[in-house]
């Protein structure tokens, strides 16, 4: 029991004494500014890891698919898209709610559409799922549009290109002309604007002087070398 007491004894001498030592240190200016420099760097420190651990979080449900639509929208954009996807926009036009976009069967001129097919936002006509836009299907907004119409490129269009060798003024062309009728300028392989100077210029039986412009556009940009 005494050697208890003298060891108590001493653990507190020796802790009143670091305290001494401890207030006589910070009481010179230079040692002071120094700790608190220290404990500064310690509480930044401390705020970066709880950062970088919500940064982890966040990262690790992105990559699991937990809301997509972020997902997209913070990956990195590839520029050559970006002008293909702002020529598309352009030529396309935005509209929030299904509207009728061509017709499931041929059509002779005066006789009307008895099953017409719908598009909706960007002129696309499917859904990233393969659905296809129906007419009663709720409106989007301008970004969800944007959203169906990189995944028509994905799927539907840039695989019809695989493999060919295209400047950037052929391939936006290329892109808009299959994009907007599900054909592809390509002859034996290789791209040929003769398929685009002979695409359709009518809608739904009937001459259209907006795909008669569209053409030419796509023509001029698939001559203008860059």
């Amino acid at each position: 029991m005494r050697n208890y007491e003298r060891a108590k004894n001493f653990a507190t001498m020796a802790f009143c004494t670091l305290l001494i030592c401890c207030g006589v240190w910070l009481s010179n200016e230079r040692n002071g500014r120094r700790f608190g420099a220290w404990v500064n760097s310690w509480t930044e420190s401390a705020e970066e890891r709880a950062a970088e651990r919500r940064h982890q979080i966040i990262r690790q449900r992105l990559d699991e698919g937990f809301r997509a639509e972020y997902k997209e929208a913070l990956a990195p954009r590839d520029p050559e898209m970006a002008a293909i996807e702002a020529v598309l926009e352009q030529s396309e036009g935005f509209k929030a709610k299904p509207y009728p976009d061509g017709c499931h069967h041929k059509l002779r001129k005066g006789q009307k559409c008895r099953a017409p097919k719908y598009s909706i936002g960007f002129g696309s006509q499917f859904y990233e799922d393969d659905r296809r836009v129906a007419k009663n299907d709720p409106a989007i907004t301008r970004e969800r549009g944007k959203q169906i119409k990189r995944a028509h490129i994905r799927q539907r269009v840039a695989p019809r290109y695989k493999g060919v060798r295209l400047t950037l003024n052929e391939r936006t062309a290329a892109y808009s002309f299959t994009y907007n009728t599900g054909r592809v300028a390509l002859k034996n392989g290789r791209f040929s604007e003769h398929k685009i100077a002979g695409g359709p210029v009518g809608f739904n039986g009937e001459y259209s002087a907006a795909l008669e412009q569209r053409r030419l556009m796509e023509l001029t940009l698939a001559l203008t070398k860059d």
